[in-house]
């Protein structure tokens, strides 16, 4: 296995010398300007710490490039994209998925996703579902899942809704069924059912106007009657109008504090 070394303290150490190199040629705020030119060259010019071999050319070749990106993790080393760049190129499928559980630390999750984005989706779509219901996973995890899955929500679907079984559903599921393009009674149940709730009343109403279907306006409209702060008033409001239906219900806000703030904000501009 390839000897785990820190390529940003490489290239630290590179652009030392370039200063060096260049000292009094650099004008005052210039190293920035030219620092994608500097890093091009850095990865293209043969490293002695590297065994002669340029930055690019590293991992090239690697055979257990999956442990090799996991050290990095494991010893807390900065990964860097040529890590990254080598597990796509060759390593298996099947060899990343199966980091990614629910015991797996944040950042070999969050990598992972990434390598898979690159690779094939359609290969981490089980795993990925487990992690969305994984009461261990972080937010920021399941935020990139969710940013993977929405292209491909009618064909996990099912099995999202498997996994649901008529109980509630959170944001990051929602967000899923919303793009779904067929329209199907358990998830209109789910995002009325989400918009009810009554807590996230904005969020619902966002993943209500993604799925678009009008037959959901008579509930929204029904429940909208009951909303009692502004923030939540609006944007009901604006989706059941983006669904093609009115709400006529002009209410006074002028107590609300978010109304308050809104508007002060509003004036200020201008």
């Amino acid at each position: 296995m390839k000897e785990i070394i820190d390529i940003d303290k490489l290239f630290e150490k590179f652009v030392r010398a370039y200063l060096v190199k260049n000292k009094g040629n650099l004008k005052e705020g210039e190293l920035t300007d030219r620092l994608s030119e500097i890093y091009s060259q850095f990865e293209s010019e043969p490293n002695d710490r590297l065994g002669g071999l340029k930055p690019k050319e590293y991992f090239t070749g690697e055979e257990d490039i999956v442990s090799v990106w996991l050290e990095y993790i494991k010893r807390g080393v900065p990964l860097n994209d040529y890590v990254l760049d080598a597990v796509v190129e060759n390593g298996k499928d099947e060899d990343v998925v199966a980091h990614l559980n629910e015991n797996e630390d944040e950042q070999v999750l969050l990598s992972g996703i990434e390598i898979m984005r690159r690779k094939n989706v359609k290969s981490a779509v089980d795993c990925y579902i487990d992690l969305l219901f994984s009461k261990k996973v972080c937010h920021h995890v399941k935020d990139e899942i969710v940013e993977d899955l929405i292209y491909f929500a009618d064909d996990v679907s099912e099995k999202l809704l498997e996994r649901v079984c008529g109980g509630r559903a959170d944001g990051a599921v929602c967000e899923i069924l919303s793009r779904v393009t067929k329209k199907d009674e358990r998830i209109k149940r789910i995002l009325l059912d989400g918009l009810k709730r009554g807590d996230k009343v904005p969020e619902y109403s966002a993943y209500l106007i993604h799925y678009d279907d009008e037959s959901c306006v008579d509930e929204m409209k029904d429940y909208l009657s009951g909303v009692t702060d502004y923030v939540s008033y609006k944007e009901l409001k604006m989706a059941i109008e983006a669904l093609g239906g009115t709400a006529d219900d002009n209410r006074d806000f002028s107590l609300d504090k978010d109304y308050k703030k809104l508007t002060a904000g509003e004036d200020d501009s201008n």
